[in-house]
């Protein structure tokens, strides 16, 4: 199942075992390396501290929110994820990251992103295009395979334009008179 991420933003975590919430879901933090989302950020309301939750600790993910099997393994706070430290440290999210093309043309800005939540990796970008081009389309949708590389600061995707050495069929040479 894929839905945006901004469906699970705000939304309370369900521990499945004890039938109540055991927070929400503030933020989120995206792995660079293989562009999924490893960590959610959960503001626990009994404490009214910041916990983190690994993607892979998540059962399932309902209309309601994430929900997780056992409220105290489940749920850590930073100094406990050793093997996350890097990840944890960068802090990266893909809304609000620039968007541009191997030949250097900027597309616009992540808006969104659908996410698949089975493997929690980013399978399209949702991007609010350059104020230019939001005349023609309203937004633009990239495909995870047409991505690059992934920057702190951008986000590199393969160009659009197909290059071609070939003349075209449907122009004719001109005759001398």
């Amino acid at each position: 199942m894929q839905n945006l991420i901004t469906a699970i933003i705000n939304k309370p975590v369900v521990v499945y075992r004890e039938a109540r919430i055991a927070g929400l879901v503030t933020n989120y933090i995206v792995s660079k390396d293989n562009l999924a989302v490893e960590i959610f950020e959960v503001k626990v309301m009994d404490d009214n501290k910041i916990y983190l939750l690994l993607s892979k600790d998540i059962h399932s993910v309902t209309s309601k929110g994430p929900v997780v099997m056992n409220y105290e393994s489940d749920l850590c706070l930073e100094e406990d994820l050793v093997r996350q430290k890097d990840t944890i440290k960068s802090k990266f999210r893909l809304i609000g990251a620039a968007v541009i093309t191997k030949d250097g043309k900027k597309l616009g800005r992540v808006k969104n992103f659908t996410l698949d939540y089975e493997s929690f990796k980013v399978s399209k970008l949702h991007i609010n295009p350059r104020i230019i081009k939001r005349i023609v389309n309203e937004s633009l949708i990239i495909d995870r395979r047409q991505i690059l590389e992934v920057r702190n600061d951008k986000i590199i995707i393969k160009s659009a334009a197909i290059k071609s050495n070939e003349k075209s069929i449907n122009v004719l040479p001109a005759k001398a008179y």
